[in-house]
């Protein structure tokens, strides 16, 4: 009777553990290859994307990502037989190159934001260099890279190129790591969880009764978040993004003020995710 009390016990400890995280010494524990590089390997994601504000941006696709080129401890991955990816990180991913060692993956690419943010005047192409995607040794919580900078365009307002200044920073984060996690219905073990975040801020200057008036065009704000998960032995699982902004009301009420037509939306939101659904690795 005692032997089998203690089975139950184990048992239900066993259970009670499935989905659990660890910090930076269980990842270091169990580090392997989270991104598995060999020339012949591929994955696929089922992409779906939905904005209500901006309909065009409702779709379901699918992102077939392989790896075009492997060299030293680098490799270069493509998508879709050469053609653009359709989810957020896979863009990301596919725009560059990745660096790996026992415990990081770094990226040397770009952040395109010309499909969704060209009439803010942010139609930027931010370089990445260095960028960390995930860091086994890293705690939980912890920034693993971040860099800020400023740069000026300009979105017409009456047929008037108007100038805006804008900060921005572009930071990332390892959330947590698991030794078993359940994502989409399917169990993986060692699953590194981290977070890719670009945020703005700007400010404009307008002309109201001959008098320039200064205000912030966004406040301060994360135009696009995306949240991914890395697998131990099979690479990126799943990838959820968030991309959009809203104007400043300080901005809103000044066109107000001076019955100056909006002729962009003041705020949208889109929402997308990757999820693998198929792979093969050699």
């Amino acid at each position: 009777m005692k032997f089998k009390l203690f089975l139950l016990f184990v048992t239900i400890f066993i259970l009670s553990c499935t989905d659990e995280s660890s910090d930076s010494a269980a990842a270091e524990n169990n580090a392997n290859d989270f991104f598995p590089s060999d020339t012949n390997n591929y994955w696929k994601y089922i992409v779906s994307s939905s904005s209500e504000e901006l309909p065009d941006m409702d779709f379901t696709a699918l992102d077939s990502v392989y790896v075009a080129e492997s060299f030293d401890n680098a490799i270069s991955l493509a998508a879709n037989d050469g053609s653009s990816a359709n989810g957020r990180m896979n863009m990301i991913l596919t725009s560059g190159n990745l660096y790996k060692t026992n415990n990081t993956l770094e990226l040397d690419g770009s952040l395109d934001l010309s499909e969704n943010f060209s009439a803010l005047g942010l139609a930027e192409n931010f370089s990445l260099t260095n960028l960390t995607l995930y860091d086994l040794e890293a705690s939980n919580e912890s920034i693993m890279f971040t860099e800020s900078g400023t740069f000026s365009n300009s979105i017409p307002i009456q047929d008037t190129e108007v100038p805006v200044d804008i900060n921005f920073e572009i930071q990332t984060k390892k959330l947590n790591f698991y030794d078993s996690k359940t994502i989409n219905q399917i169990n993986y073990s060692n699953v590194f969880e981290g977070e890719l975040a670009l945020s703005l801020g700007a400010n404009t200057t307008i002309s109201l009764l001959g008098f320039p008036q200064t205000v912030a065009f966004l406040d301060p704000q994360n135009i696009l978040s995306v949240k991914y998960y890395f697998a131990e032995s099979i690479g990126m699982v799943n990838a959820q993004a968030s991309q959009g902004f809203t104007l400043s009301d300080e901005f809103l009420n000044l066109l107000n003020l001076a019955n100056i037509p909006l002729e962009i939306t003041p705020s949208f939101n889109n929402s997308s995710s990757e999820v693998l659904s198929d792979y093969v690795l050699e």
